[in-house]
């Protein structure tokens, strides 16, 4: 499986170039090497249903959202108990130990 990588502020102008020539999905996505599928989602999350699919205001929507992500807080940092239940289990060696490298 190939690894995902945001679309280019030159993508999305190639995107709504495509688009006002009316050039299908498909065709685009083929163009820039991407999965129609891709396009089309960034067409649908995008538009801005006024006029239509704008590059610059889907590229500041993007960075915005990329910066401004609430990372999920990890069980084991949010409960002390927890981690070193996992860390000092009775059930065995302690986990630090299983997981360290020698």
């Amino acid at each position: 499986m190939s690894q995902y990588h945001r679309l280019t502020v030159n993508e999305r102008e190639e995107i709504s170039l495509g688009l006002a020539q009316g050039r299908s999905r498909r065709d685009i996505a083929y163009a820039l090497g991407r999965n129609p599928s891709t396009i089309s989602r960034e067409i649908k999350l995008n538009n801005n249903h006024v006029s239509c699919y704008r590059a610059i205001e889907s590229q500041e929507l993007a960075d915005y959202q990329a910066h401004n992500t609430i990372r999920k807080i990890r069980k084991l940092e949010d409960n002390e108990h927890l981690k070193q239940t996992v860390l000092l289990s009775e059930y065995g060696p302690p986990l630090r130990k299983c997981l360290v490298p020698e």
